[in-house]
């Protein structure tokens, strides 16, 4: 992001690269999904969407000269630049205060979150015994779904450039300059989701016995 701030003890004119932003995901989960059948096995939680680069540090050129009055240390006046938005043609710098040049790489966003996997879905219950068939067993449970992978963190980006152009006779206002072209950092890494839970097992049937009269 570009732009011209006044702070405690610096002015900060900055041409820096943007951030990567991390994308807004609706639903990463499995368990958003509804499974309805008995022993059904639970949806895969939805690997994580790539997290975005930082944007490239921007360009910056800049001449200083003397301020006429003795309120102000200097002028600086902005010839040429690159960036996002737009820059003032000349900003006064009071003294006691110092001119920071930045056109650092903008940072990789975080990666992003894997989503969860869904549980898995009960085993049906077993049916009852009756005259002429036994029991039978429970069914076996769903298993659980895997979980989404997480994404790795968006990649920073190369810092740009500053030119500074000064007269000769005039190097010492150099004192009360500071200038910054580094590159942006790597974004950490997003965590993978947790795996759902294998489903329970279904109930046996109730045997019974029978009286022949």
């Amino acid at each position: 992001m570009s732009s011209s701030e006044t702070h405690t003890s610096k002015v900060v004119i900055s041409v820096n690269g943007r951030s990567g932003e991390t994308p807004e995901v609706t639903e990463t989960s499995g368990a958003a999904l509804v499974a309805t059948g008995a022993g059904e096995n639970g949806a895969d939680g939805i690997n994580a969407l790539p997290a975005r680069p930082g944007e490239p540090g921007g360009m910056l050129s800049v001449e200083l000269t003397p301020a006429n009055g003795a309120t102000n240390v200097m002028e600086v006046h902005i010839t040429r630049f690159q960036a996002a938005t737009i820059l003032p043609d000349n900003i006064s710098i009071p003294r006691g205060r110092v001119v920071q040049l930045t056109a650092r790489g903008g940072n990789g966003a975080p990666g992003n979150m894997g989503g969860d996997g869904q549980n898995g879905r009960p085993g049906a219950d077993g049916t009852n015994a009756t005259e002429l068939l036994d029991a039978t067993n429970g069914g076996d449970g769903g298993r659980g779904g895997n979980a989404g992978a997480g994404s790795h963190g968006g990649s920073g980006r190369t810092g740009g450039t500053v030119e500074i152009v000064i007269d000769e006779r005039h190097t010492n206002l150099l004192a009360a300059v500071d200038w910054c072209v580094d590159g942006g950092k790597g974004g950490p890494a997003g965590k993978n989701g947790n795996p759902g839970k294998g489903g329970a097992g279904g109930k046996g049937g109730k045997g019974c016995s029978w009286l022949v009269l």
